[in-house]
């Protein structure tokens, strides 16, 4: 059996993903520091690789390496021949791997908390010693993640499927949302299928085109982030996705006494509406009187925790709203829940509403 196929295969990722490793990084540390609308024109050039095909990529290095090129033919008198060669596949795996690990690379950066940098500073360390041994560790989640997939690219110059394994676990928040707009584009402009692995469901939810719930090993649900989030077709699902709080014995709820004794529940912040005590207008025959446990500060608004009939239901609230204190009585419509019912779920509207009020999402 004959080796060399896998071994020059290798050899090449490898080599190559050496040289995108510093080059990257290097690129990645003195991009993120430049103005914005550089640093996007930058973005631009040093990721244009990454959305050329791949056949446009190999004709604009033939191109600048062939004997025809004053390049080419520079190095050509010198000894050094990149057509035809096993450092040529080289040189064409850094460059198409090179925008994986730069962009991941300056991420990871750009999360980087600068104070730490400025106390190293203050101790008198050099800006080398700082890089090194308090900006690499910091980001090397980032970096780790930035390396194998450019290791990965170079060993698969046209792969037919990308698996990404949390990519992003280790990046500030404010970066992460801006890669993972850049991820998606980038997957639909280069037309690749691609398999994302994550935990945070507001990645899966953004990224995704179809998204596949897994509990233990077993397929919960596949479907559209939208079809999964309105119809959740198990309970493990339905207490997955969102933010839900479950309720038990969901029938002793004004409109949902036809659900049966016993029945679990679940109620999404959406479902329901919180009025201060003596603001409420109509259907205050289907809301049901809480005691506020907590009011927390959510930057557009405030979730607030109620106990409605020993029961913890949690809402959202409007600014615009009259303030909520805790231990103040307030009035509470829930539209509709979801009734967890053995292995299935499905949703149940408020019965003391008439079809007509029911605010629908």
């Amino acid at each position: 059996m004959d080796w060399y196929p896998l071994w020059n295969s290798l050899r090449i990722a490898a080599i190559s993903c050496v040289l995108v490793f510093f080059s990257g990084i290097a690129l990645a540390y003195y991009v993120a520091r430049l103005p914005r609308v550089l640093k996007g024109l930058l973005d631009v050039v040093l990721t244009l690789p990454l959305v050329l095909p791949p056949t446009v990529c190999g004709w604009l290095l033939l191109l600048v390496f062939g004997l025809k090129h004053p390049v080419g033919i520079f190095l050509n008198d010198v000894g050094i021949r990149f057509v035809m060669t096993w450092y040529g596949g080289v040189l064409a795996s850094a460059v198409v791997a090179f925008p994986l690990m730069y962009r991941t690379a300056r991420g990871a950066f750009e999360s980087f908390d600068e104070t730490l940098a400025w106390s190293g500073k203050t101790l008198g360390l050099s800006d080398t010693f700082i890089f090194w041994h308090i900006r690499m560790p910091y980001c090397k989640q980032g970096i780790i993640a930035g390396t194998v997939l450019a290791f990965a690219r170079a060993l698969a110059p046209n792969p037919q499927v990308l698996l990404l394994d949390e990519p992003f676990a280790a990046i500030d928040a404010k970066v992460r949302q801006e890669l993972r707009n850049w991820l998606k584009d980038t997957i639909h402009r280069v037309d690749i299928t691609s398999i994302f692995v994550t935990h945070d469901q507001d990645e899966a939810v953004e990224v995704a085109d179809e998204i596949i719930i897994t509990n233990h090993g077993h397929i919960e649900q596949v479907g559209t982030p939208l079809d999964i989030y309105r119809q959740p077709r198990t309970p493990f699902v339905a207490r997955f996705i969102g933010t839900p709080a479950v309720i038990n014995n969901c029938n002793i709820l004004t409109g949902f006494l036809q659900v049966g004794t016993g029945k679990q529940a679940i109620v999404r912040p959406e479902f329901l509406k919180i009025y201060k005590h003596g603001t409420m207008k109509q259907y205050i025959s289907a809301a049901e009187e809480g005691t506020v446990e907590a009011v927390v500060f959510r930057g557009s608004h405030l979730d607030v925790t109620v106990r409605i009939k020993g029961l913890a239901i949690h809402g959202e609230y409007s600014f615009d709203d009259p303030p909520l204190s805790v231990g103040e009585t307030v009035q509470v419509l829930i539209y509709r829940l979801y009734v967890l019912d053995g292995d299935k779920t499905y949703l149940k509207e408020n019965s003391a509403m008439t079809s007509a009020d029911v605010f629908y999402i």
